[in-house]
């Protein structure tokens, strides 16, 4: 009975991943995604270059309105086709690294779906837990070296 309690436990707070298993090579190129970001009381608009050396650009343009306001990060990937893996590296000295962790609820050639599961909020700006994510595939960004 003790296992079966176990069992049903560690099954229960597992996330429930699709049934799916997708073509991680679909995730090659640039997504962008648009939503309103609750935490940050503005319209967010993002887009990742994922790369075949297993790094992903990152850019973020906030608009509340009255300013825009812009991050970029590089961070690694991976994937299972079930989840995929951000690894974000610390940048700088005494940074926290931190990784985000998704379930791929639907990736093509033009559009892919994730949901977060199992994320750290502590320190994040923005929106940050149970959100579903819908991103559309754009021409390739072009890349300087900075992820510009």
């Amino acid at each position: 009975m003790k296992r079966l309690l176990i069992v049903l436990i560690v099954f229960c707070a597992s996330p429930v991943l699709a049934d799916t298993r997708f073509d991680c090579d679909d995730l090659l190129g640039s997504w962008q995604g648009d939503r309103f970001d609750n935490a940050a009381q503005s319209q967010r608009k993002n887009t990742a270059t994922f790369l075949d050396s297993s790094t992903v650009y990152l850019n973020f343009e906030y608009d509340d309105g009255n300013s825009k306001s812009y991050a970029f990060s590089y961070a690694s990937w991976s994937c299972d086709g079930y989840v995929l893996t951000i690894t974000h590296q610390p940048s700088e000295p005494g940074a926290k690294m931190f990784v985000d962790t998704f379930e791929i609820i639907d990736l093509n050639s033009s559009y892919f779906v994730f949901r977060e599961f199992g994320l750290d909020c502590e320190g994040r700006y923005g929106d940050c837990g149970d959100i579903t994510y819908e991103t559309i595939r754009i021409p390739e960004i072009e890349l300087d070296g900075h992820g510009c």
